[in-house]
């Protein structure tokens, strides 16, 4: 036993340790204003620090993550178990590099880690599991509200009742979450209806195959992004294409396999990742249609369920299969843990696994233009336009940034490209006065500058009249 913590613990170092000279990324960048919470005491401190990573430095706040994320994969290791099943679950959850953005590194994903811990603790000491659901309910994130029904595989099959006290508990969050304004999503994407099982196959299927196989990783993902944009994306990501039928047997094969392995850690395994996933299968869409971070803890069940197919399978190939993800999820870790360095980097490294998606250029655009950096600024925009010719947002910064560096017509001609843009159900009367407002001080600019360059020109022709010198 002492020999697997010590494995574990050595082996995140390993991986994690140069994340502590990281910087912020995304959300985690503190606003210029920010103020940390006054401490009582010094125990209230600690824990105001371990809680919430803008009450310390970006080293603490790091050295946090990679603790809990440690702390995780030792909980693993307990709760599935103390054998080599469990140690594998937790070597390879270790290092599963879709686990960075939930709280393994990036800063804002720490409550997902967070959640986990409880979650892990309520397998680990069974019979107190309600206290440890709701802690995690207050300190964790949305996906601790489902983790009652993984217990229904097992003979402590009645704690999953606990969901009931849950969802009562999170009733006023939930209603928020749904019915909201303030969240950043369309009617359409929170409306439960029939037609949304298609989008449910193919994100089931989407997060399982990238859970299992993490070939593209980033902040964004090109897949369903554009869900409740328009009615146009929205037909587009309803197709009963290659993505729904995949989705669709994987959800079968999973579902199949969970019943035939109701009684041994494959089906438990699943089970576990079918009910933490399923709640992000967009059948309501609260903010991203895809999040790295939502599958932090869900992912602890397939791991298991992975790791039990690899040990069941005969030798050679069990050890071969183990060298193949170790070394697969080793390599994509690695290079990926260099993402969240900072934010230039990780724009840019979003830009190397999904070169086709717009939204990776928008980001990197931005950066440019917080650094004062307008014309990189408007190559990535011009980029991101090419991919996405109508996208609003994109078209208004690009206007903003020509009128900014002289091309006034252009501006203009801009301003009114992404003022017929602007998709009819979400379109808002404030947009385009904003738009109209800009349009005119553009306009009157161009006429003050036409006026200027007709009157050089009227000079230029006295002076070539009378025989001078132009210049």
């Amino acid at each position: 036993m002492i020999f697997e913590i010590i494995s574990i613990i050595l082996f995140n170092l390993l991986f994690y340790w140069r994340t502590i000279f990281y910087g912020r990324v995304s959300d985690d960048k503190l606003p210029k204003d920010h103020k940390r919470i006054a401490p009582k005491n010094f125990l209230h401190n600690l824990w105001l620090g371990f809680k919430w990573h803008t009450q310390t430095s970006d080293k603490v706040a790091h050295a946090v993550n990679l603790i809990i994320h440690t702390l995780n994969c030792i909980l693993i290791y307990f709760a599935f178990g103390r054998n080599n099943l469990s140690f594998l679950t937790a070597l390879l959850f270790a290092i599963n590099p879709v686990n960075t953005q939930g709280g393994a590194i990036w800063l804002s994903g720490r409550h997902y880690a967070l959640g986990a811990t409880f979650v892990l603790l309520m397998f680990l000491f069974p019979l107190i599991s309600p206290i440890f659901y709701f802690l995690g309910l207050s300190y964790g994130n949305f996906n601790v509200l489902v983790s009652p029904l993984f217990f229904l595989p097992t003979k402590y099959w009645f704690w999953g009742l606990l969901f009931l006290g849950g969802f009562i508990f999170k009733r006023k969050i939930i209603k928020t979450q749904i019915a909201g304004k303030e969240v950043t999503a369309t009617p359409v994407m929170k409306e439960i209806k029939p037609y949304k099982l298609i989008l449910f196959f193919k994100t089931f299927g989407y997060y399982t195959q990238l859970c299992l196989f993490p070939l593209r990783l980033g902040f964004y993902h090109k897949f369903l992004y554009f869900w409740g944009v328009s009615k146009q994306d929205n037909k587009e990501c309803l197709k009963l294409n290659w993505s729904f039928w995949k989705g669709l047997i994987i959800t079968l094969a999973v579902v199949v396999l969970i019943i035939f392995n109701w009684n041994n850690f494959l089906g438990f395994g699943l089970f576990w990742w079918t009910m933490g996933i399923f709640i992000w299968c967009n059948l309501i869409t609260i903010q991203q249609a895809i999040g790295e971070r939502y599958a932090y803890l869900p992912n602890c069940g397939l791991i298991l369920a992975l790791a039990y197919i690899i040990i069941k399978l005969p030798h050679p190939f069990n050890i071969i299969a183990i060298t193949t993800f170790f070394v697969f999820y080793a390599f994509k870790l690695w290079f990926y843990t260099r993402a969240y360095k900072d934010e230039k980097y990780f724009a840019q490294h979003n830009l190397y696994d999904f070169p086709d998606f717009h939204q990776n250029y928008v980001w990197l655009g931005l950066l440019y233009q917080e650094q004062g950096r307008r014309y990189e600024a408007l190559g990535a925009w011009l980029d991101a336009l090419e991919l996405r010719p109508l996208d609003f947002k994109t078209l208004f910064d690009t206007g903003q940034i020509l009128g900014e560096i002289g091309h006034l017509q252009d501006a203009w001609n801009t301003f009114e490209k992404a003022k017929q843009s602007l998709v009819p159900e979400t379109a808002e009367k404030e947009l385009l006065a904003v738009i109209e407002k800009r349009q005119a001080i553009l306009k009157e600019a161009i006429e003050k500058s036409q006026i200027a360059t007709q009157n050089q020109i009227i000079e230029m022709a006295k002076k070539i009249k009378k025989g001078e010198k132009l210049f």
